[in-house]
């Protein structure tokens, strides 16, 4: 999806809200990490970085339309406890070494590909477990890039797919308490006062 306008039909369209509460991300969530305007994109040709892909529109606090290239991860639990895993069309970003400012995909879920989320004032804190937890997930804005720092970086937000109601007009129907009038999408009265039971 590229955004509400155009998006081939698949409605609704995949609304991103900012998560200020990381205790809201629940293991099976979508979501897509930023900055500003600015999404995380696909792996590097040399695998050692996330491109980075602009053009997210923000608005009221929510990505509303988000360009060609994002990518939306999917997040497992971690190996390690209080941790995610982050599934990016099935490889795992895996913090590099100590002394690197890489970010790899790897195949399995390991500590190093284990991620502790904190939300803060000026953002998301994302840091690998493992034995890299000097590595944190920030934007290069000197090299567009997502990778792994020692903080000395952009701090990223997290953005998560909002739920979207599952309720259909049979369930709207049943529940309604008094009868209804019933019209087409084309705003045609086809039965009025219908009783829903």
């Amino acid at each position: 999806n590229t955004g509400s306008a155009g998006n081939g039909g698949n409605y609704p369209f995949d609304k991103f809200t900012l998560v200020t509460d990381a205790s809201t991300l629940t293991v099976g969530d979508s979501i897509i990490i930023a900055y500003t305007d600015i999404v995380m994109g696909a792996q590097s040709e040399t695998g050692k970085y996330r491109t980075s892909v602009q053009g997210a529109v923000i608005e009221a606090g929510a990505i509303t339309s988000y360009p060609e290239g994002t990518q939306k991860i999917v997040l497992e639990e971690g190996s390690v406890d209080g941790t995610f895993a982050f599934n990016a069309d099935g490889l795992y970003l895996a913090a590099a070494s100590s002394s690197s400012n890489y970010i790899y995909s790897n195949n399995e879920i390991s500590d190093d590909a284990s991620w502790l989320i904190d939300i803060a004032a000026d953002g998301a804190v994302v840091t690998a477990q493992g034995a890299f937890t000097r590595n944190i997930l920030q934007y290069n804005t000197s090299s567009p890039r997502f990778s792994c720092y020692k903080g000395t970086q952009k701090s990223v937000t997290i953005y998560a797919k909002s739920p979207v109601s599952t309720t259909s007009v049979e369930d709207v129907l049943v529940e309604a308490a008094t009868a209804v009038d019933v019209y087409t999408l084309q705003g045609v009265n086809v039965r009025a006062a219908a009783n829903p039971s």
